[in-house]
């Protein structure tokens, strides 16, 4: 009985990994999706856009020099054929409308794309659940998206982009203009971009690489990480930490009520600074260009400056008689003010200590 069994389970496996070796279609029957529904529109004297493209691919490029004015080309497949599937579209202007309709409960898969030739003087407004959307190569455009699931992905473009979504991932790379871009839990990430940015990650790490303008951060319990950039700085988070290296910057405004604030190498700014509970430290050096305001309820600030000693004036303070003051070698309690330098340091503490060397 036992020699059967063995032999029965040498004849299972060899078959397992015949099959496994053999080519996909000799095992399963490829079935090719169907074409359910299709819109090809050319958007003359449309003036605003509105896609409700749900679960849908967009993309979004350059209108070719052969077309006159912008275009819109979409398509909805199916696996097996059924009632229900449409695009919907208006026809109205300036404002046209074009949304994706399913069964309402449908019985097969299905999947939609849609392709936006955008010209400049056409706003786009993309509405979607789980869909991904990229823009690529645009310029001086006006795009927003609104996304529940779906990853945005803005690329080599200029413009006006307005993009929110909940669990989607937001990238920008290249991207010049203004922008907003919030998700509620995903990441943020902008790559050698330039303007003016507003950006939330909310739970998600929110990173900064490259950037050059005015850059505003909102996060809950992400991390903030800024990185090789210039320009004018306003960050704020919650519990998350934010770190700074390579910055040069007009001014750094940077806040959190329990994350750290920490600057790695090569800061040059002048610094307002606050927290609750968190740490503001940081290893290295920083320059100060322009008088500077830290502030902390519990946490501890502990800084390093490379300017020279005749350039500073450090004004200290402290609530607590049990928190250390120490500016440059001479400690005092509850405050300590020293030099006459025109770049002046003030400084508050509830309960944390503060240490400036």
């Amino acid at each position: 009985m036992k020699q059967l069994f063995a032999l029965a389970f040498m004849f299972v496996m060899a078959t397992v990994a015949m099959a496994q070796d053999a080519p996909v279609t000799s095992l399963i029957k490829i079935r090719e999706m169907q074409v359910a529904a299709e819109l090809n529109k050319v958007l003359e004297g449309v003036k605003t856009l509105n896609v409700t493209s749900n679960f849908c691919k967009v993309e979004i490029l350059p209108c070719p020099d052969s077309l006159a004015t912008s275009m819109i080309v979409a398509k909805l497949e199916v696996m097996d054929p059924e009632d229900g599937f449409k695009i919907e579209c208006d026809d109205a202007k300036p404002t046209m409308n074009v949304k994706f309709i399913l069964p309402e409960n449908p019985q097969t898969a299905y999947a939609g794309e849609v392709t936006v030739y955008l010209r400049k003087g056409l706003d786009l407004n993309i509405m979607a659940t789980n869909g991904n959307t990229k823009v690529k190569n645009m310029s001086d455009v006006n795009i927003s998206v609104t996304s529940e699931k779906g990853k945005v992905n803005v690329e080599k473009s200029s413009g006006r982009f307005d993009i929110k979504t909940i669990g989607g991932i937001i990238t920008l790379e290249n991207v010049s203009g203004t922008i907003s871009a919030e998700s509620k839990n995903a990441a943020v990430t902008a790559n050698s971009c330039e303007g003016k940015f507003v950006l939330d990650s909310g739970e998600g790490a929110l990173t900064v690489n490259n950037f050059k303008g005015e850059l505003a951060t909102n996060s809950y319990g992400g991390k903030q990480t800024i990185d090789h950039s210039d320009g004018k700085f306003e960050l704020k988070s919650k519990s998350g930490s934010i770190r700074l290296t390579y910055i040069t910057a007009e001014l750094i405004k940077a806040e959190t009520l329990r994350g750290d604030i920490t600057f790695g190498n090569s800061i040059k700014a002048a610094l307002d600074i606050s927290t609750g509970s968190g740490t503001i430290g940081g290893a290295q050096a920083i320059v100060l260009t322009g008088s500077s305001n830290f502030s902390s309820d519990t946490g501890r600030i502990k800084l390093k400056f490379a300017n020279k000693k005749e350039e500073l004036a450090f004004d200290v303070t402290s609530e607590s008689k049990e928190s250390a003051i120490l500016v440059k070698g001479t400690s005092k309690k509850k405050k300590l003010q020293m030099g006459n330098g025109n770049i002046i340091v003030t400084s508050h503490s509830n309960r944390g200590d503060q240490v400036f060397s």
